[in-house]
C-alpha cells in the first residue's frame, strides 16, 4: 500500500466529523415548545358537529381534562352542538373518546365563531382516544 495509512484514516474520519457537525446541531436537544394554559388563551365559541358510520355506545370531547361535550348512552349517529373552546397562539387541542360497536368512521367538524372551519376522519377499530390538533390563531 502506498502513502501513509494511517493519515488518510484520520483525513477521512475529520471529513466525516465535518460533515456530522450540521447535523448534531441541528438535532441536538432542540427546544420544544410545550402547550401550556395560560392567561394569553381565549374562549370562543365554536361549532361541533359529529357524524358516525354506526351508532356509537358513548362519546366525550374534553380539552386541558375539562369535559366540553359528553352524551350516553346515545342514539342516532350525527351531532351538533355548540359550546366555548380556548383558543391559544397554538389554536386549540381537543380530545376525542368514544366506542363503536365495531370498525367504522368518525367525522368530527370544528368551527369557530370568525374562523375557518376543519374537519378530521377518523377510521376506528371499536373504541377511539383521540386528540386532535386544530391549527388556529387568536387572531386567525
Amino acid at each position: 500500500m502506498r502513502g501513509r495509512p494511517v493519515i488518510q484514516w484520520v483525513l477521512l474520519l475529520g471529513l466525516w466529523a465535518c460533515l456530522a457537525l450540521p447535523i448534531v446541531f441541528v438535532t441536538r436537544g432542540g427546544r420544544t415548545m410545550q402547550r401550556t394554559q395560560s392567561a394569553e388563551s381565549r374562549s370562543v365559541m365554536t361549532w361541533v358537529s359529529l357524524r358516525f358510520s354506526d351508532e356509537p355506545s358513548h362519546f366525550e370531547l374534553l380539552q386541558n381534562d375539562k369535559v366540553l361535550w359528553r352524551e350516553g348512552p346515545v342514539n342516532g349517529v350525527a351531532f351538533d352542538r355548540s359550546f366555548p373552546v380556548s383558543i391559544d397562539e397554538f389554536g386549540a387541542e381537543l380530545v376525542f373518546r368514544s366506542r363503536l360497536p365495531a370498525a367504522g368512521v368518525i367525522e368530527i367538524t370544528v368551527e369557530p365563531d370568525e374562523r375557518r372551519e376543519y374537519s378530521r376522519t377518523l377510521w376506528v377499530d371499536g373504541e377511539v382516544d383521540e386528540t386532535l390538533t386544530f391549527g388556529w390563531s387568536q387572531n386567525d
